[in-house]
């Protein structure tokens, strides 16, 4: 009896931790997708900075003369 009970102690304690590990997983996920947009958004807003930047600055010399 008692070592029946056990058992079902442990499977009980395994499922709980499989599905702990498979939210943390899921929280895991979405930052990485989150860095994933930061990796491709930063050089882009950095390029178009850069090329309004140099647009700005030309165009301003250019009126300058």
């Amino acid at each position: 009896m008692s070592d029946n009970h056990f058992l079902s102690n442990v499977t009980a304690q395994v499922t709980e931790d499989e599905i702990a590990q498979e939210s943390r997983q899921g929280e895991v996920e979405a930052p990485s997708r989150r860095s994933g947009w930061l990796l491709l958004g930063i050089p882009c807003v950095a390029f178009v900075a850069i090329v309004i930047f140099m647009y700005f600055f030309g165009f301003t010399n250019t009126h300058l003369g």
